[in-house]
């Protein structure tokens, strides 16, 4: 992939254009490694609990949070291919559901809400 040199367009929509793609990969590769790191940590959890010889409650977050982001990950693809199509509308519908999929990862809490809390433990 080569981005074009937006100082030798009259606009930089041709490197935006070009970037998006790449922006996308990217964006998919983080999904999938998200997925990766909850099914992880429900899998610790899973020994964890098999240690102590009872099931922890966490254990049905961790499967609604990796349920939740599996889906928003088809949903962000299936709107990648719906664009390609040019079939816009639909995808950006689609999209808006596949956020509020991953916001759902922490219930009733939304992700940013996490990160500002975690941050300001972090902080203080």
């Amino acid at each position: 992939m080569q981005l074009p040199d937006f100082t030798q367009t009259g606009t930089p929509r041709p490197f935006i254009d070009a970037l998006r793609p790449i922006c996308e990969i990217i964006f998919d590769l983080m999904l999938k490694g998200y997925c990766s790191s909850l099914e992880a940590y429900h899998n610790r959890s899973v020994k964890n609990s098999a240690k102590e010889g009872k099931p922890r409650q966490s254990l049905d977050k961790w499967e609604r949070a990796i349920s939740s982001a599996h889906q928003a990950l088809e949903m962000f693809r299936d709107a990648e291919t719906k664009r390609q199509i040019q079939v816009i509308d639909e995808a950006n519908a689609i999209v808006r559901k596949a956020m509020e999929s991953l916001k759902c990862r922490y219930g009733s809490l939304t992700s940013s809400r996490i990160a500002s809390d975690h941050l300001s433990h972090t902080i203080a």
